[in-house]
């Protein structure tokens, strides 16, 4: 799909026009029309229709023109949030008609509080998120030419504004495209994403976008003392990786960001095997990996002036004779011991080597994004991630940030009463809670372990794949990528 800003007066062979339950058309769009259209325009919309948010109708003008009316429910209740659903919604259904061509009245998804160039790069992101699927292992997705689409978002207004807006526009498809390519490594079966190659693809990506990178192979790994890393990774035939991202455009900042995240390619739970219908979405365990190779590749397609740090650790969570057993301890990289008491939470074990390298670097603020617990499921749904800070300034920040990307954020306590959770009784820090309850803060209180800096983790296991209502393709959603890009973003806006 091609996104361009063009004048709404242009009539493409779809035009989408998203409307209040009141119907009513602005003026301008209304000028668009000639008198009869507008006419069987009004007749059709004084029928009695559903009109709730997301409700889609359609007219067929003589002259062979589409009109979806996109319902965006009441005046009342309009924002950001709804901005980003009926987006999608509009390009699902483009889709369904298989329309090549459409304007979209983009001026009608404008929200109080928010700038005309934000809500264009919004509108571009989400659409180019609905616009993903992923047909790679169907015959049918091999042999069908995939759909193009030109969505014309329509501006009003001098060049200088439309030069503005196209700008935007731009940016939020880039934004949407690494979503989308985060997406790809995520729904790629494990048998074809495995540790080695998920560094190949990423050494490649990077390459091509100025980004570099260094990957170490598992006797590096074993060599700078990431027991963690090793001790999950070894069992599997394909060992581990650890892949150090650098987008470094400011020489005279001296705090790089960092982002880590959890890169298990495939996760049968170890010898602590998982139930077989708990295994099935195991391949997209390193969604957290995905999401961090793509914001940094993201941040240095943007051209955002700030130095990001991408630590990802690679592994496969097997069962073989050579696998880590419960009761294992291992050494990390900061030297703090972790006892196995369960080898199903690897995720944390493997962060645990990432979070204590980060160490090394000075880091202004350091981000670890992880498919860790299926307690944030139950706690919070599908709608929100956890987070947790040990960092008051981070705290509004992250939710603001969440809200605005469209990474929801809740954040869940990171109190000192937990911190006998993960106490270990032969090594330092256990890597399971010791009560069946608040698992979810049980793996941050853990990972709290290894940091000694301005650090958040946020558990993106509620979101990890996209659910009923997204107007999203089935499979991995992209979480943590927008946010990500939205944190170098604001910090570099600070300087």
């Amino acid at each position: 799909m091609k996104l361009l800003c063009s004048s709404f007066q242009e009539h493409k062979n779809a035009v989408v026009i998203p409307l209040f339950e009141d119907k009513t058309i602005a003026k301008d769009v209304r000028t668009c029309f000639s008198n009869e259209e507008m006419g069987t325009i009004q007749l059709f919309l004084k029928q009695e229709r559903e009109w709730n948010r997301g409700a889609v109708h359609y007219l067929f003008l003589p002259n062979g023109t589409h009109i979806l009316f996109v319902a965006k429910g009441t005046k009342e209740k309009w924002s950001i949030r709804n901005t980003r659903v009926v987006s999608r919604c509009i390009v699902a259904h483009l889709k369904q008609l298989r329309i090549s061509e459409a304007s979209v009245d983009c001026r009608a998804l404008l929200v109080d509080g928010y700038d005309e160039e934000e809500i264009f790069e919004l509108v571009a992101t989400e659409m180019m998120m609905a616009d993903f699927s992923f047909d790679t292992y169907k015959q049918s997705g091999r042999q069908e030419k995939q759909h193009e689409m030109i969505v014309h978002l329509a501006v009003a207004g001098s060049a200088s504004k439309k030069k503005a807006l196209t700008s935007a526009v731009e940016r939020g498809s880039i934004i949407g495209e690494e979503v989308n390519s985060a997406r790809v490594l995520s729904n790629t079966p494990g048998s074809d994403m495995t540790p080695d190659i998920f560094a190949d693809r990423a050494q490649k990506e990077c390459e091509t976008h100025g980004v570099t990178i260094e990957v170490w192979d598992e006797n590096k790994i074993q060599d700078m003392g990431m027991g963690g890393v090793w001790g999950v990774g070894k069992g599997s035939v394909i060992k581990p990786r650890f892949l150090i991202l650098k987008y470094e455009p400011n020489a005279r900042q001296s705090q790089p960001l960092v982002f880590a995240g959890k890169g298990v390619t495939f996760d049968t739970g170890g010898l602590n095997v998982k139930p077989g219908n708990a295994m099935y979405e195991m391949h997209m365990d390193m969604s957290g990996a995905s999401a961090v190779v793509r914001s940094i590749i993201g941040i240095a397609r943007l051209g955002v002036p700030v130095n990001a740090i991408g630590l990802v650790p690679v592994v496969e969570n097997a069962v073989s004779g050579e696998s880590y057993k419960p009761g294992d301890i291992l050494t990390s990289i900061t030297g703090k011991t972790i006892e196995v008491l369960n080898t199903d939470a690897e995720g944390r074990v493997i962060l645990a080597d990432a979070l204590g390298y980060a160490q090394q670097l000075n880091p202004k603020l350091v981000i670890d994004i992880a498919t860790l617990t299926g307690a944030a499921l139950a706690a919070l749904g599908v709608q929100a991630n956890a987070f947790f800070t040990n960092n008051q300034e981070s705290e509004g920040l992250i939710r603001d940030l969440g809200e605005k990307s469209g990474d929801y954020m809740w954040q869940l306590p990171l109190w000192e009463e937990y911190e006998q959770e993960v106490k270990g009784v032969f090594g330092d820090v256990a890597n399971t809670g010791k009560s069946r309850y608040g698992g979810t803060i049980a793996g941050a209180m853990f990972l709290k372990e290894f940091v000694d800096y301005p650090w958040a983790h946020i558990d993106m296991a509620p979101t990890m794949v996209s659910s009923d209502g997204d107007y999203l393709a089935k499979g991995a959603k992209g979480t943590g990528v927008r946010f990500l890009i939205a944190v170098a973003r604001h910090f570099a806006a600070k300087k």
